[in-house]
């Protein structure tokens, strides 16, 4: 996948993850991402509480 495609793909899995609670997210992911690791493990990374504080503490979140 090229690069524009892939970070598109990881913003709408982001903001589809964010809408569910915690507990939800996992499964989601897994399914959203169909086996695609690398893909999973980059919206995770920025689903961590350290990130999202990030957002948050620059106003973004």
């Amino acid at each position: 996948m090229e690069k524009t495609g892939q970070w598109e793909r990881v913003k709408e899995l982001f903001d589809a993850a964010l809408g569910r609670s915690t507990d939800e997210r996992d499964e989601f992911l897994r399914q959203a991402c169909g086996g695609d690791v690398s893909l999973c493990n980059e919206v995770k990374s920025l689903l961590s509480p350290k990130f999202l504080y990030g957002l948050a503490f620059a106003g973004l979140g």
